[in-house]
This record gives structure tokens, C-alpha cells and sequence, in this order.
């Protein structure tokens, strides 16, 4: 019994790396070429409980939130930069579909042109909507930025912002 489940179990791990590996190629074959590669995140389906699939909500443009955030501290706003909050509402929509705090791979979701320095997610903790924004590149000084969230099946905030000089 014990075998078969360690079967069951490295058998999920290898079609889990393999579908991953699959835009991972797509991606370095692109860039080697000299194009930009963005993965496309909507729409996004996970399993519910049921097996069904369950659409994630909208991601919600944060932007406004995150300039308040700095404006409680003391900086200056941040200016929205539309190509960013596409990409911060991409990541926030994937993440939240797979339930994965932190990064992941970020920048595989920008647009085409567009550029980023940095980009903030909120960690690795869980995140309930009351404890408002969260995410590195916040406090720094760059000048364009984009946010977003998307609230995960379950509860949390999945946050993320781009920033460039």
C-alpha cells in the first residue's frame, strides 16, 4: 500500500514539472529569438472540491490602494502604468487559481514592450483582505507602477505590483 502511494505521489510530481516545463520552453525559445513571451492567464480554471471547475474572480486594480499605502508613509504616488497593472492582474489571477503565495515567475507576464524593475507579491504567509496592502517595491522609489489583487477560493488576498524608474 505504502508503495503504490509513493507511485501515486512521484507520478503527480513528474506531470506537474512536465506541464510547467512546457511554457518554461516556450519562453526561453522566445526570448533566444529575440521575442517577448507572455503566458496567457485568463481564464484560469482550478478544481474545486466538487472536481468542477471554478472560474477565479476578477482581479481588482490596486493601484489607488498602494498609493494611499505610500501616502500614510509619507512618499509620493506612484504613476499608473497600464501595461504593469495588466501584468500585476495576470500573476494575481494565476496565483490565486493555483493557491501559491509569493512570486511566480512574475515577469512571464508582462506584455509585449512593456518593462518592469521590480515586482512585489505578498510573501509567503497567509493575507486576509483586512490587513490591506502587503508586498515589497511599496516603500521603494520608482515612478510607474501597476497593482492588483485577487481574492483566492481560499480567502486570501493574492497581491502583486510591478514598479520602473
Amino acid at each position: 500500500m505504502r508503495k503504490c502511494f509513493l507511485w501515486a505521489c512521484l507520478a503527480v510530481l513528474l506531470l506537474a514539472s512536465d506541464s510547467q516545463a512546457g511554457w518554461r520552453r516556450q519562453a526561453r525559445m522566445a526570448a533566444r529569438s529575440g521575442e517577448s513571451y507572455v503566458a496567457q492567464p485568463a481564464p484560469v480554471y482550478v478544481a474545486s472540491a466538487s472536481m468542477e471547475p471554478v472560474e477565479v474572480g476578477d482581479a481588482v486594480d490596486a493601484l489607488d490602494e498602494v498609493n494611499a499605502t505610500r501616502a500614510a508613509a509619507g512618499l509620493p504616488p506612484f504613476i499608473r502604468d497600464d501595461a504593469l497593472v495588466i501584468a500585476a492582474k495576470g500573476v494575481t489571477r494565476f496565483r490565486a487559481a493555483r493557491l501559491l503565495h509569493g512570486h511566480a515567475n512574475d515577469f512571464s507576464f508582462l506584455p509585449a514592450g512593456a518593462s518592469a524593475s521590480a515586482a512585489g507579491a505578498e510573501g509567503d504567509s497567509y493575507f486576509p483582505p483586512s490587513i490591506g496592502w502587503h508586498t515589497c517595491c511599496t516603500y521603494e522609489s520608482y515612478t510607474y507602477a501597476g497593482a492588483a489583487y485577487t481574492i483566492g477560493r481560499d480567502g486570501s488576498r493574492y497581491m502583486s505590483l510591478f514598479v520602473r524608474r
